[in-house]
């Protein structure tokens, strides 16, 4: 489970090499008692300006493998079977759809409410999201999944590939070898 910082003097105890992900979108590291660095930028910044609540990120470990929930539209079935596989075969533990309402699994209004808030729990347990997104698509359910992940400061990938080009499906933050 990711930890939250709140107050400034929870953010100004985060020790160097600290990565964040800020209210406002930014993913920073802690450089010095003072500074850090937001990545994709590379200049220090003055630490105490950015803005809470942040989420700490998960740093991989070989001894706790990373925790991945992969979401999307039931409707490709076939494709999150296969990020399911990669990711596995990578070292992730996975948790996915396990019923697939628009591949033909028969589901009332009602089981698909209790299905997704269940994928919001498997998102509460998560290090990060894939949206499996053939083609670019995102139905509505996916939507307020990334919504709901963006609130509780979970990483949402979108992975927006075909199965047969698996080999160029990304795999940050995990080990392609």
């Amino acid at each position: 489970m990711a930890r939250i910082i709140t107050t400034e003097k929870e953010r100004d105890a985060l020790p160097a090499g600290t990565i964040v992900y800020s209210a406002d979108g930014t993913v920073a590291c802690r450089h010095s008692s003072g500074a850090g660095v937001v990545f994709g930028v590379g200049h220090p910044f003055p630490w105490d300006r950015l803005p809470l609540p942040l989420c700490v990120m998960p740093l991989p470990s070989r001894s706790a493998p990373e925790i991945v929930c992969v979401c999307g539209s039931t409707r490709f079935h076939t494709e999150q079977d296969e990020v399911n596989r990669i990711l596995t075969l990578h070292g992730a533990i996975v948790l996915g759809c396990g019923v697939f309402g628009h591949d033909g699994d028969p589901i009332t209004d009602a089981d698909k409410q209790r299905l997704d808030d269940l994928h919001k729990r498997k998102i509460d347990m998560a290090d990060r999201v894939v949206v499996v997104a053939p083609g670019g698509y995102i139905g509505e359910s996916t939507k307020s999944e990334i919504a709901y992940a963006g609130e509780h400061y979970t990483p949402v990938e979108i992975w927006d590939w075909e199965p047969e080009a698996a080999g160029q499906v990304p795999l940050i933050g995990m080990d392609a070898g």
